[in-house]
């Protein structure tokens, strides 16, 4: 008899930190599906990589990135694959959706509304971080502060997506040093204030209008990055 087929659908935007716990997760799941919005890369420590990329060649990881940003773009990527699953794999199949996000119970339901098994968790298991965990909501303050301050300074918006995270570091680090870059960034992207491209390219936006003034060079002084981590 064939292995019982499980799937973990992940909520990347909403879980960022469950990349590390991907090798976990991958002994637990038959397949699986993480998806995040545009230009919100995870990061994948550098010890991973090489075990990442031989089950993402099988066929038995995939992280998708959505075409565009947008406060949903990974929930409705999430929904997506559930529905393409739930049609390719087996009746018995069980299925386990990743996030602190209760709009995704919805996929829940339909999934059960077809006689699948499925369950929402915030966390894929007992070892594993749980989603949401020191993340900024998509109004925290240390993002307003920050594009209060790219507003007043049109020459001070980065163009490239590596720049501007080195200038949020440095904007905070006298004032907030614990303020995370990629925390301030995900707000920025979350609200629509900010897109970036695959290729590092940045745009910025205020009441659905692009601002195209933009700062090539570092316009505050940033530390090298160090975090040995590398965007997937």
């Amino acid at each position: 008899m064939d292995e019982k087929h499980r799937v973990l659908l992940i909520d990347l935007d909403n879980c960022p930190k469950q990349v590390n716990a991907l090798p976990q997760s991958l002994g637990e799941f038959t397949r699986v599906i993480a998806c995040h919005r545009a230009g919100g890369d995870p990061k994948v420590p550098l010890s991973l990589v090489s075990l990442l990329a031989g089950t993402i060649e099988a066929g038995r990881l995939q992280i998708v990135a959505m075409p565009r940003a947008g406060k949903n773009a990974a929930d409705l990527g999430l929904s997506f694959w559930a529905g393409h699953l739930a049609a390719e794999l087996p009746e018995e199949t069980v299925f386990v959706v990743l996030s602190k996000d209760g709009d995704l119970d919805h996929v829940v339901d339909m999934l059960r509304s077809i006689n699948r098994q499925a369950e929402r968790v915030t966390r894929s298991s007992s070892a594993s971080p749980e989603c949401g965990s020191n993340s900024l909501q998509p109004n925290h303050p240390a993002a307003d502060e920050y594009w209060a301050s790219l507003l007043r300074i049109p020459n001070s918006r980065p163009g490239r997506k590596k720049t501007l995270l080195k200038s949020i570091k440095a904007f905070f680090r006298q004032r907030q040093p614990q303020v995370s870059s990629e925390d301030v960034l995900a707000s920025l992207l979350e609200r629509g204030l900010v897109q970036t491209t695959k290729q590092g390219r940045v745009t910025y936006y205020s009441d659905g209008e692009a601002l195209n003034d933009v700062f090539e060079s570092e316009p505050l002084a940033a530390e090298p990055d160090r975090d040995g981590d590398v965007p997937f």
